[in-house]
């Protein structure tokens, strides 16, 4: 099995240990910005919680709750599929046993059916790692088994929802890893293989213009990853080889923000320091934004493009405390001024595995692996008065298709527009919190809003409108 924490906490004793009071672009004080963080649940395995929530994704469903699979926890200590409320209610909907698969580690996606698709790390037939979908009351099925005969193994980061309305991911492999395609009902392609000596085994993430970006771990010219870019057809490009002097393994990819500009980290820094994030133009132009200290957080867990158009993540260890510390969370804006939010301690949680996520009300939500009584870890919120948001469930989609639409407060009054300023004439209401509504003619890509009273919810990227 690969175990992301057990690799991390071993190499993590060689990183640099000097704790820096100034970073060079201005370490910002955590009072400098308003912020709530609140524990909503400490996971308790005497009663059987999840815990363990590796490199995971939680998913927000069309009831609003979040939707999380776990590595440990439930009733077979494999694992899990949960729900969790707002609040910190959680339901253990599925326990994870071995033969459909165990130790879920990557997190969910909602499909536009309003299922959950994942991945476990180990079990199935082979003991390679699943594929499966999940109904939001728990059932629960096998879409794939890894055989590691061309398809890869081990999955260990979330899946992506393309344009196409299939999924993606990244599996591991004895030849460097693979990108792979699984549609909704299980059928099953290799997009693209490595085989330069790296690995694959990476979060990808989707780009406006419909392609996958990720990166490599120890691949490239220079032996230290790459960012890449990947067509759904499988033509490939090396967007930027990292050095040394840069840091290394890009294991939670890049993103983009509200423009054409990504954004990624890397968990080790330069010279192998406590972690790195930077910037990468659409043509190819690499900027380090910050080099972290012990004190700005130390291995970054990814990025997070919130609906005020900044970035946020966590840092799994380091903080005041130095090397012994719980982690940090941070903001960092587009023009690289670097904020920590929230520096964890045993008592609120320790050590955050997993990425950050936005609910459609605002709150970024997030998990720890370890702090609180239990040492399991807790699932929390911060508040930092970010605008609440609509969540498009799809990138894309053609004019007389549908499109499902998260958010809070809906009722039958609530007006959908497109871009170009176009409304829907056909709308679904499913409870206060999703609406499928019909793009209607006219449409063009842009920001999708849902508009009920007073209130308007605008998404975060652009729909794409299809041919």
């Amino acid at each position: 099995m690969t175990n992301l924490s057990i690799s991390r906490c071993t190499l993590r004793w060689t990183l640099v240990t000097t704790v820096a009071l100034v970073s060079a672009l201005g370490f910002t004080p955590a009072a400098a910005l308003a912020q709530t963080y609140t524990v909503l649940h400490e996971m308790n395995p005497k009663k059987n919680d999840p815990y363990n929530f590796m490199s995971a994704r939680m998913a927000q469903g069309r009831d609003g709750n979040f939707y999380m699979e776990s590595e440990g926890g439930g009733a077979a200590c494999c694992g899990t599929i949960s729900k969790f409320t707002p609040a910190g209610k959680v339901t253990v909907l599925y326990n994870l046993t071995g033969p459909e698969g165990q130790f879920g580690i990557g997190g969910l996606t909602l499909g536009p059916d309003g299922n959950f698709y994942g991945n476990a790390d180990e079990g199935g037939t082979n003991n390679f790692g699943t594929l499966f979908k999940a109904t939001p009351s728990g059932t629960l099925t096998v879409l794939h088994n890894f055989a590691n005969t061309g398809d890869g193994m081990d999955p260990v980061f979330a899946l992506v929802l393309g344009g196409d309305g299939d999924f993606y991911g990244t599996s591991g492999s004895s030849t460097g890893g693979v990108v792979y395609k699984i549609t909704p009902s299980g059928e099953f392609s290799t997009i693209y293989s490595l085989t330069g000596g790296g690995s694959f085994d990476g979060q990808l993430n989707l780009g406006n213009d419909g392609n996958l970006y990720g990166g490599t771990d120890k691949d490239g010219v220079n032996g230290a990853g790459t960012d890449f870019k990947l067509a759904p057809s499988g033509a490939y490009t090396t967007l930027h080889s990292f050095t040394s002097s840069e840091g290394s393994n890009p294991l939670t990819g890049i993103i983009q923000g509200t423009g054409s500009d990504f954004y990624g980290t890397l968990i080790f820094g330069a010279n192998n320091g406590p972690g790195t994030i930077y910037s990468l133009t659409s043509s190819k132009v690499f900027n380090v934004f910050l080099h972290m200290t012990i004190g700005d957080g130390e291995l970054p867990i990814g990025l997070l493009l919130a609906s005020d158009g900044n970035l946020y993540g966590a840092a799994e260890y380091g903080g005041p405390d130095g090397a012994a510390g719980c982690g940090t969370i941070f903001q960092i804006t587009p023009a690289g001024v670097f904020t920590v939010l929230h520096s964890l301690d045993q008592t609120d949680g320790c050590h955050p595995e997993a990425q950050l996520f936005q609910g459609t009300n605002g709150l970024l939500y997030g998990t720890t692996i370890n702090g609180t009584v239990y040492d399991e870890g807790v699932f929390f919120s911060l508040d930092v008065s970010l605008p609440p948001f609509a969540g498009q469930v799809s990138p894309s989609g053609h004019q007389g298709g549908t499109l499902g639409i998260l958010g809070q407060g809906f009722n039958s009054g609530s007006v959908v527009t497109f871009g170009g300023g176009v409304q829907a004439t056909s709308i679904t209401l499913q409870g206060s919190t999703y609406i499928s509504a019909v793009i209607p003619s006219g449409a063009v890509t842009g920001d999708v809003s849902v508009t009920t009273g007073s209130t308007t919810l605008t998404s975060i990227q652009p729909f794409t409108i299809t041919l």
